[in-house]
């Protein structure tokens, strides 16, 4: 018992001697060698670049580096949302359960971000002088597959007619 004890305490203090805490404005859930590595270049060059306030170049560079650091972490984001929804696809067999969490964390497609966007097309038609009945028929006729006469030959019931569905 006490030596596991020891061993412990050995492995915790190995543990916090190895990691590194590295403050961040992004958004990101786990972090990897690369980017870590990225931030600390940055840090390196801001140093530098604080005593060296006029050195042109030091700040192109900081500039190129704080555009790889931005795009690598929405790249290693989106593979960390790619793992995720892998993993709980195994996990999740019901539709309903798998769209809502689908649609929580894209809501550019979701019903109610289509509901504001074309409220807010309607509210800028009308302050272009289309009164709201007037747009929403453009947006029906741009939008919705309406015949013009009414009868919709393309969607109509083309096999026979059974006596006993009558």
């Amino acid at each position: 018992m006490r030596a596991s004890l020891f061993a412990g305490i050995y492995l915790n203090d190995a543990v916090k001697a190895a990691t590194k805490e590295i403050n961040t404005y992004l958004e990101v859930t786990k972090m990897d060698s690369r980017l870590t590595h990225l931030l600390e270049a940055k840090h390196a060059l801001l140093t530098r670049w604080k005593t060296q306030r006029h050195n042109h170049r030091l700040r192109a560079r900081l500039a190129l580096l704080n555009k790889d650091i931005e795009s690598y972490a929405k790249e290693l984001a989106r593979q960390q949302w790619d793992e995720t929804c892998t993993e709980t696809d195994g996990r999740m067999r019901k539709g309903s359960k798998w769209s809502l969490l689908k649609s929580l964390f894209n809501d550019q497609q979701s019903k109610s971000a289509l509901i504001l966007a074309t409220d807010r097309l309607i509210k800028k038609e009308i302050t272009v002088g289309v009164t709201e009945k007037e747009s929403a028929n453009n947006l029906a006729n741009t939008y919705l597959p309406l015949a013009k006469d009414g009868d919709s030959s393309e969607y109509r019931y083309t096999t026979r007619e059974s006596r006993h569905l009558l």
